[in-house]
Order: structure tokens, then sequence, then C-alpha cells
């Protein structure tokens, strides 16, 4: 199961199908602000609006499905991550699922949950991480390109 979908053709569709109504909001979102969009990773009921921060390190705004007894709602939650391979740490800054926005809200209010959370996002300073991971040996040996060399490929902002 796949949070709460069953990893088959008929479980894939419905989980598309619970996103259908809001890909047009997100694709939308994306092309305005600067973030790519990154659907169903990792077979994961969500989608990622990736981008680089200038100040360093990767950001992300996830829009989560998740079943409740009363139907699908989405959580709007935000992250950022730096990875440093001096300390072989990575620091992370979240923000909590505390946006949700349920199907039957109009788009509006999706729309105005990822523009808070990329507000929040955007306004992050350094030295501002709620959680410190590592030191990781795995990391030993590797550059700093090599570690967060797929930064690179995201759009560049705040």
């Amino acid at each position: 199961m796949l949070s709460g979908w069953e990893k088959t053709p008929a479980g894939v569709a419905e989980l598309i199908g619970e996103f259908s109504t809001l890909a047009n909001v997100l694709t939308r979102f994306c092309r305005e602000h600067g973030l790519f969009p990154m659907k169903f990773y990792h077979g994961l009921p969500e989608w990622h609006l990736r981008f680089a921060r200038k100040v360093g390190g990767r950001a992300q705004i996830e829009v989560a499905a998740a079943r409740r007894d009363h139907g699908v709602v989405f959580h709007v939650r935000g992250m950022w991550f730096l990875d440093d391979i001096v300390t072989r740490k990575r620091y992370v800054r979240t923000l909590r699922p505390d946006l949700l926005y349920v199907r039957t809200d109009p788009l509006d209010k999706l729309k105005e949950a990822l523009t808070e959370a990329l507000a929040a996002i955007d306004a992050w300073a350094l030295e501002s991480w709620d959680t410190v991971l590592g030191p990781f040996d795995e990391w030993r040996g590797l550059t700093q390109d090599q570690l967060s060399g797929s930064s690179k490929y995201y759009p560049l902002r705040s």
C-alpha cells in the first residue's frame, strides 16, 4: 500500500484522479514562481514543488494526499535542507502540515496555502534549523558538489 492507495493499476489511477482537480493549480503555481514539480516521487501520494535556494540547499513544498474517514485531504507542508560536507551533516527546516486543503474547498484556498508555504520558506534564514542529522560516515570522500549536485538542476530562488 502507498499510504492508503494500493500499488495496482486501479490504485494508481485512483491516486492520479485525486490529484486531477488540483493539477492545474499546482502546475500554474510552479510556472508563476519558478518551481520544478515532481509528481508521486518514489511512489508517494505527493507532489513536490522543488527549488534551490540562493543561500544554499534545496527546498520544496509538498502537497500530500491522505485518506481520512470523511474522505481525502491534502496537507501542504514545506521543507528546506542544506548538506554540509565538512561536518557531514544535513540541516533541516520544516513547515509542519498545518495547512490543510480539502477537495471540497475552493481551489483558491489551495493557492493561498501554497503561497503561505512559499513565503515561509523564502523567509527562513541560515541557522534557523529545527533538525540536524548526521554525521553521515558514507559522505566521507565526497565533494560538496557530489553531495548536493542535484540542486543545480532546480530553479534558483530566495
